[in-house]
């Protein structure tokens, strides 16, 4: 194991790389009125499907799959967008409410409703029951890699996550203002939820340590639906669907999109793109002690650095790589060496209570003449 020369703080990091995608995005209508509609990112241009009736927001699943719970049949169903068509997938909790439908990794289906203190959950395919005491409204998102569920207090202020391992739970209170009965505006990306707050900001908090908010900006107003890519960016859709935007959360940097036009009072998106695997960097461990920076997807034999330093800025270029530039100010170099069969390169080191939170880091392929996102812990 090669040894960092300084200390790292406790968190995990993030690939937070924008790249354009496929046609993944969907809109719904969740007022009965069926609207159903495709985006294409790469023309920004919008396709209007069959409609489907719904009340409650789609689920999308870790392999593209997208998947609704179909208001006239009270069935979860999964979407063909070969023939633009829904089949039966298994009977739903006979719950006909506005409310979010997640899938986990193993198939397995998550629901909670509007005016309902229950979660429902499939174990094998049968319905279980998980009395809340938080009440939930219709934002909510679900993470696959840890398994959580996330989502807001019917006309409250809090945010709740459920361990779907234990169905222990976590409150987060760091907010002032309500998100309103029917709001949508909750996406999980990395370790951070991100929800709509007040009139128009994105916030988020991390669901590890329960702390924030932390503000992204962007926004349309009270109601907004969110969707994260796992690419990094956010998909931010308006309470009627007629605006768009994407956020590059490593960035901020809203770019305006083409909206679908009116849908009622109650857009909802979802996003089913599956990524290609870039190049990134994560850094585990506990603070103060032995923490780890590892940087993955580069090919074996490449070149990589891992750099740090105190504030964001650019450098560079970066030597052998014309145009690269690091994203930290002044960086210092805490590790270097070539990728193993894996396509990754590790290093540790014993982290000192004052470099806890403060501390930058960004991974180098000198090979490749790529970089990681900036993780920030």
């Amino acid at each position: 194991m090669r040894k960092m020369m300084f200390g790292l703080a406790a968190a995990a990091g993030l690939a937070l790389v924008s790249s354009a995608q496929a046609q993944n995005l969907y809109l719904t209508s969740l007022d009965g009125t069926g609207y159903f509609a495709s985006y294409d990112p790469g023309s920004d241009t919008w396709t209007t499907l069959t409609n489907y009736n719904t009340f409650c927001q789609f689920a999308a699943g870790s392999g593209g799959e997208l998947y609704g719970y179909g208001n006239d049949s009270d069935m979860i169903q999964l979407y063909d967008p070969g023939s633009d068509t829904w089949s039966d997938v298994m009977p739903g909790p006979g719950i006909q409410q506005k409310g979010n439908l997640e899938v986990t990794a193993d198939g397995e289906f998550i629901y909670h409703g509007v005016d309902s203190s229950t979660l429902y959950y499939t174990v094998g395919g049968v319905w279980n029951k998980l009395a809340l005491d938080i009440p939930p409204n219709a934002i909510g998102d679900y993470d696959p890699a840890t398994n959580r569920l996330a989502y807001a207090e019917l006309r409250g202020y809090r945010m709740v996550v459920v361990d779907m391992n234990t169905l222990g739970t976590n409150v987060y209170s760091g907010e002032s203002e309500g998100n309103g009965e029917w709001g949508r505006g909750g996406a999980i990306y990395g370790n951070e939820c991100y929800y709509q707050w007040g009139s128009m900001e994105v916030r988020s908090f991390n669901m590890d340590t329960m702390v924030g908010p932390n503000s992204l900006g962007g926004g349309y107003g009270f109601y907004d639906s969110l969707a994260s890519t796992p690419d990094g960016d956010l998909y931010v859709c308006s309470l009627s669907g007629s605006q768009l935007q994407r956020i590059e959360i490593a960035t901020g940097i809203v770019t305006p999109l083409t909206g679908y036009g009116s849908v009622g009072n109650h857009s909802s998106i979802a996003y089913t793109g599956v990524s290609t695997p870039k190049f990134n960097l994560t850094v585990t461990g506990d603070c103060p002690g032995i923490m780890e920076a590892c940087a993955h997807n580069a090919n074996r034999g490449d070149k990589i650095v891992v750099i740090y330093g105190f504030a964001p800025g650019s450098a560079g270029p970066v030597p052998g790589c014309p145009g690269l530039y690091a994203d930290i100010k002044n960086p210092v170099v805490a590790a270097s060496g070539s990728a193993d069969a894996n396509g990754d390169f590790c290093a540790s080191g014993k982290v000192p209570q004052g470099a806890c939170g403060r501390v930058l880091v960004q991974a180098i392929n000198r090979s490749t003449c790529e970089k990681s996102a900036v993780v920030n812990i």
